[in-house]
């Protein structure tokens, strides 16, 4: 069992690293960028990430309840089974965090989202990008995976 949201945790630090370092003024939509999203990010290197995604909720109005939930998702802090939320409260923390996503890709002319063993991504995570593709317009995923079993193929 995987802690939910945690590829998309770890994918949208990643963004807003990005959207840091290439400045708020930036917009141009012009260019090839890329970000990598690492799973050894310092405690140190995440705090003005969330700091940046703050401000972004604020700007997005993201009401009190959801903002505490996607906070708490940003911090790596979401037990695993999460069975405390309801299916609702589910439903509008997969569509903010879109929201979020969606805000800091506004700019871009495409985002290629490419991930590796998406075998053992997490059920929430699937969710917010299944999300993505039915509101995104300007996206292409990647996505490779291991072989489900560990036994050789014998026809």
């Amino acid at each position: 069992s995987f802690s939910p949201f945690n590829i998309i945790r770890l994918v949208l630090l990643d963004i807003l690293d990005h959207n840091l370092k290439r400045g708020d003024g930036d917009h141009d939509g012009v260019g090839q960028t890329s970000a990598m999203f690492s799973t050894d990010r310092r405690e140190s290197d995440v705090a003005p990430l969330l700091v940046h995604f703050v401000t972004i909720c604020r700007e997005l109005k993201i009401p009190p309840l959801q903002f505490e939930i996607i906070c708490r998702i940003m911090m790596g802090a979401m037990e695993e089974g999460m069975t405390s939320l309801s299916d609702e409260t589910a439903d509008n923390t997969i569509g903010n965090l879109v929201r979020v996503f969606l805000y800091c890709s506004l700019y871009c002319d495409l985002v290629v989202l490419a991930l590796d063993d998406v075998l053992h991504m997490d059920e929430m995570s699937w969710k917010v990008i299944q999300k993505l593709f039915e509101n995104g317009v300007h996206f292409l995923a990647l996505f490779t995976s291991g072989p489900v079993a560990s036994q050789d193929l014998h026809v």
